[in-house]
């Protein structure tokens, strides 16, 4: 059987920190997401492994590879693959 749990979930809730607390926090949150985007886009403009950048474009932007390939002919004019366009479509 499954395990149900009831979970509350806080809607439009910051968390509870103010003056310089939150803009460490603000601050932290910031410069991570960037370091994760910039670790993302480094392997799709850098990086050769197709197979790696269509299961990142799959697991989080919920693309199939008719999706992907769609933007081939697009991105052949910008000289790119079709997994670095789509990635680009969808970051910009």
């Amino acid at each position: 059987m499954e395990d149900k749990r009831n979970i509350q979930i806080a809607e439009n809730k910051f968390p509870l920190i103010e003056g310089e607390e939150q803009q460490i926090f603000l601050r932290t949150t910031y410069i991570n997401y960037l370091n994760f985007s910039e670790g993302l886009a480094a392997q799709f403009f850098t990086g050769r492994n197709i197979e790696v950048q269509r299961n990142i474009l799959r697991e989080n932007f919920g693309l199939t590879d008719e999706d992907i390939n769609s933007w081939e002919s697009r991105a052949t004019r910008y000289q790119m693959t079709s997994e670095s366009f789509a990635f680009f479509l969808h970051t910009a």
